[in-house]
């Protein structure tokens, strides 16, 4: 696309990264144990045609345990888990404003090269993580032998949201066509009587 080639754009993502942890020892038979971890990380949405349009798309990521350990005897031990895991991934669009309309649509005018009025064509999407653990295991130590009984509980509810072209979606093969308030009209005749005029 020619006309987006000319346009210089931006490269970067930051990156944030935090790691919590907590150890409490409650008595001689009953500790505690909780850690926390946080990975986020925004990169550039490019793909619009304009930098008004461009945004920053976050990926966040936290995970969190807590886990309880239990002593009954010298040689019968009670371990408990919980486990939290999530993933949060948006593609969003930026606050622009269109007159009339709730949302910024995308319009595309063939005419200049098919340069794109509009944020990023596949946005709003998102994805979202969510994975839930529960564990608890009682360890047996008879002499030389041990024997290791537990429950192993795992649910992962993942919401996603793709709705294509939910902002509208509307192409012309001229800029007077959208200027004089034409219906969005893109056709194979459209397009050939496009070329033959960039001929001449």
């Amino acid at each position: 696309m020619l006309f987006r080639s000319s346009i210089p754009t931006p490269n970067f993502t930051n990156n944030e990264f935090g790691v919590g942890s907590v150890d409490y020892n409650i008595s001689d038979k009953d500790s505690l144990r909780g850690r926390f971890v946080l990975n986020r990380t925004g990169a550039i949405d490019a793909n619009a045609s304009l930098p008004a349009f461009f945004t920053t798309k976050p990926t966040n990521a936290y995970l969190a345990t807590f886990s309880e350990y239990h002593n009954f005897s010298p040689t019968v031990i009670n371990e408990f888990r919980l486990g939290y895991n999530r993933l949060f991934a948006p593609d969003p669009v930026g606050p622009q404003a269109f007159p009339g309309l709730d949302q910024f649509p995308n319009l595309v005018f063939n005419e200049l090269g098919g340069v794109q009025l509009g944020p990023d064509s596949n946005a709003p999407q998102y994805t979202i993580q969510n994975q839930y653990q529960l564990t608890d295991n009682v360890t047996w130590t008879k002499g030389k032998h041990s024997i290791k009984v537990g429950f192993d509980g795992e649910r992962n509810i993942s919401p996603q949201s793709f709705t294509q072209r939910s902002r509208g979606d509307y192409e012309y093969n001229y800029l007077s066509d959208y200027l004089n308030d034409f219906t969005p009209d893109r056709s194979e005749e459209h397009t050939s009587e496009l070329q033959s005029h960039h001929d001449l």
